[in-house]
């Protein structure tokens, strides 16, 4: 019985403090050390055969034991290599941020938070469950037949930039876009050819653009705060430059913890694919060859994301990831995995810079500060470049004056020669799937030198 006692505690203990489900092979080898010594030679045998093989009877000693002292067979939670204390840490300095952010909008507008997240749609979702016909009830002459689907539709996916609000009287406003290349958007499809399936600066600022023009109505009245997650193609000088020309205030969530506190990892994308798999199988059941043509499948995505992302309301996503109402409303989950037990509030003064550099990834070379404080006035921006600047010669790009900005757009026949993925837009509001194309710019970006320093610190003291 003793026995007994000290090995479930060492179950136990490698469970709660190791993190480790151990496998029914440890539990028997775990087992065998728990062998009395003293025992008579035919029990001793009988236990060695028992523990030390892989048959029935060893299997039925796990059954037995699991059912004795509660235990299961099961996996353990990932906590994706991040200790408690570090999300609790990056965790709070994001709702930090959040409330800063929301403080800063000012009298008189409304805060529309907005969260953009990517994930991917596969182009077929074949092998599914379902009924099947046993094969001795067959009729004579009748054979199951196999399910048709190419490795290119298997493996294949396009990329879904996806945008949810915490209003959703303007969420019919937001637009949707597909990112996928020509083998599934063609001309005749969707009036635009993509030659990338991913994300990437130039295809972020022409959503920048199109989330602009698709929020004009509500332009004056709101102050627009757009979410994203920690993807490198999502932070760069050329984004953030853009984002203030839209009149739109970046906040990101922390690294590694997307899955944790962007609401369209955590509420939107696992109902949106259950959704696209339902409707991709009922597609396919009711056509008449069993397979959904090239312009079928553009069509239940866009059901899809209608009757998901239109049909739902998003605000208490933005409330229980605490991006909303100072974290009131902050889930359960989020606040097992920081160690708490009860809500709390974070102050809405701007966190320390060294904690917000702390969120992002490893290696980025940008200006921490522009992003934490959105410099809004010329002398705010010039003296952010000569901090940028003063650090390292070579550290982070500088933010020029667009009148002598080290940014140059190459145009003409070199742009129409080099132009980039365009994007795809599905908008759920309209009543049929429209394709929005957007032209792509070329960009070359060149670190600041002498003379823009130079003439940085001549607008910084006619500034003053």
């Amino acid at each position: 019985m003793w026995s007994n006692i000290v090995f479930f505690n060492g179950s136990w203990t490698k469970n709660c403090e190791k993190g480790v489900a151990p496998s029914g092979r440890l539990m028997l080898q775990e087992a065998l050390k728990f062998i009395p010594a003293n025992a008579p030679g035919h029990v001793r045998q009988s236990l060695l055969n028992t523990f030390g093989s892989q048959g029935r009877s060893s299997r039925k000693w796990l059954a037995s034991f699991r059912r004795k002292w509660g235990a299961r067979i099961g996996k353990m939670k990932i906590r994706f290599g991040m200790d408690m204390s570090e999300v609790r840490e990056k965790a709070t300095t994001y709702f930090r941020w959040a409330n800063y952010v929301r403080s800063c909008v000012p009298v008189g507008e409304r805060t529309l938070m907005i969260n953009m997240g990517e994930t991917a749609l596969a182009y077929s979702w074949a092998g599914q469950k379902g009924t099947i016909v046993c094969r001795d009830r067959l009729p004579n002459g009748r054979s199951l037949r196999t399910e048709q689907a190419s490795r290119n539709d298997m493996r294949g996916n396009v990329t879904h930039m996806a945008f949810i609000c915490d209003d959703s009287s303007i969420q019919p406003l937001l637009p949707q876009i597909l990112l996928g290349n020509h083998s599934k958007f063609t001309i005749r499809l969707l009036n635009s050819v993509a030659e990338s399936s991913w994300n990437s600066h130039s295809t972020m600022r022409k959503a920048l653009g199109i989330l602009r023009r698709a929020l004009q109505p509500i332009a004056s009245t709101h102050s627009i705060i757009l979410i994203l997650d920690m993807a490198r193609v999502l932070i760069h000088h050329t984004i953030y430059q853009h984002a203030k020309q839209c009149g739109t205030r970046l906040l990101y969530v922390p690294a590694r913890l997307t899955w944790l506190l962007q609401p369209c990892d955590t509420h939107l994308f696992a109902r949106l694919k259950n959704e696209l798999r339902r409707r991709w199988h009922e597609e396919r059941c009711q056509s008449e060859s069993g397979i959904i043509s090239s312009a079928g499948w553009p069509h239940i995505i866009a059901q899809a994301i209608r009757v998901v992302i239109q049909g739902n309301k998003w605000r208490n996503s933005f409330s229980e990831t605490g991006a909303i109402d100072d974290q009131a409303g902050l889930s359960k989950h989020i606040l097992g995995h920081m160690g708490l037990l009860e809500p709390f509030a974070a102050p809405s003064t701007p966190p320390p810079l060294e904690d917000v550099r702390r969120i992002f990834p490893k290696g980025l070379k940008f200006n921490v500060e522009n992003y934490l404080l959105w410099p809004t006035t010329q002398a705010e921006e010039t003296a952010s470049l000569l901090n940028v600047a003063g650090a390292s010669r070579h550290t982070a790009p500088a933010l020029a004056d667009s009148t002598d900005s080290p940014i140059a757009a190459r145009t003409g026949a070199q742009a129409r020669r080099q132009a980039g993925s365009n994007v795809v837009a599905t908008s759920s509001s309209s009543s049929s799937s429209r394709g929005v194309a957007t032209t792509a710019v070329v960009v070359s970006v060149r670190p600041p030198n002498r003379r823009s320093l130079r003439l940085a610190q001549r607008q910084l003291s006619n500034a003053m």
